[in-house]
């Protein structure tokens, strides 16, 4: 379990994301806790996750509620690399992902 904080771009939102990890089930459970004027507002989501495979890069979170992740995994003949986007104010869940094969 671990905790992390971050902020938006144009400092309005601060979050606190709480990262449970079930390695039976290679699940990640994303615990979200966003401050902004004095409101508090909670959620959650989980994806699946490798930790022997599978690292995040970079997470990002902007003014609407929206959570962006960066994650990198490895393959016999590359490695991949996601673009997970979580939007809280509107409920959407996309993913988008990249092979790069090595020549």
């Amino acid at each position: 379990m671990s905790y992390n904080f971050y902020q938006s771009g144009d400092k309005k939102i601060l979050a606190c994301l709480k990262t449970i990890q079930n390695k039976k089930y290679n699940v990640l459970k994303f615990e979200c806790t966003f401050l902004n004027k004095g409101n508090l507002y909670r959620d959650q989501f989980f994806l699946s996750f490798d930790d022997a495979h599978e690292k995040f890069i970079d997470i990002l979170i902007d003014s609407n509620k929206t959570i962006t992740l960066l994650k990198t995994s490895n393959t016999h003949s590359g490695f991949n690399i996601s673009v997970i986007k979580k939007e809280f104010s509107s409920n959407h869940f996309f993913n988008s992902f990249q092979k790069i094969c090595y020549r």
